[in-house]
């Protein structure tokens, strides 16, 4: 019995940290979105300028379950005039 609670707690905290990491992409979309805006760009137009599919701005704005690779998020970094670190928040 007190092996199936481990498997549960496992679970849970499986859980936990999928939620915290989807979260913190959801949070890392809205920066790329409100950077996006501010500089009056269109999902179009900065995938054009980095080279990606207007698709994959899409993705980065909206899903959560999306995992870029560092040297699209330094390209987008560079497109939109600020630091990585700036897309990926505190």
């Amino acid at each position: 019995m007190l092996g199936s609670k481990g498997c549960v707690c496992q679970d849970l905290a499986a859980l936990l940290k999928q939620m915290r990491t989807q979260n913190k992409r959801s949070q890392e979309g809205a920066r790329i979105r409100r950077l996006r805006l501010q500089r009056e760009l269109t999902q179009e137009e900065l995938a054009r300028e980095v080279g990606l599919t207007t698709h994959t701005i899409w993705r980065l704005e909206n899903d959560h379950s999306f995992n870029p690779r560092l040297q699209t998020l330094r390209a987008i970094a560079e497109a939109l005039g600020v630091d990585v670190s700036d897309l990926l928040g505190p």
